[in-house]
This record gives C-alpha cells, sequence and structure tokens, in this order.
C-alpha cells in the first residue's frame, strides 16, 4: 500500500467501480478500511459490507509476501 496518500486515488476508482459495475468496490472499501484503521485518517467511502473482507485479505498476504515482510 502506498499509505494514506493512496486514499484518493482509491475514492476515484471505487466511484469508476460503482459507476460501471466492474465489481472491485468491496474490495476497495476493505483497502480504505485498512488505511484508515493503520495510519488513523479518515475514509472518504461508505465501509465495506460486514464478512467482505476475504479478498481484500488475500491481496494483502500476497502483496506482504512479495514484499518479504
Amino acid at each position: 500500500m502506498a499509505g494514506a496518500a493512496a486514499l484518493s486515488s482509491l475514492a476515484k476508482y471505487y466511484e469508476r467501480d460503482v459507476a460501471s459495475q466492474w465489481g472491485a468496490a468491496d474490495v476497495i472499501q476493505q483497502a480504505t478500511q485498512f488505511l484508515r484503521d493503520r495510519f488513523e485518517v479518515s475514509n472518504p467511502l461508505p465501509p465495506p459490507p460486514d464478512g467482505e473482507h476475504q479478498a481484500f485479505d488475500d491481496l494483502l498476504a500476497v502483496a506482504t509476501a512479495i514484499r518479504g515482510h
């Protein structure tokens, strides 16, 4: 993750995703929630649906493994 600076880009992508029905909105909401919690910043998006965190958790695990942490 690029840190809190990624929030504005994620918010723009979320808007386009919802408008185009690409299907990634839940993952984007999880990403912004993660950034909010980690960096204590405000989240411009609605909270993610309950129980819809597995895809983001899996992506985060892959990213962490790639980074070697």
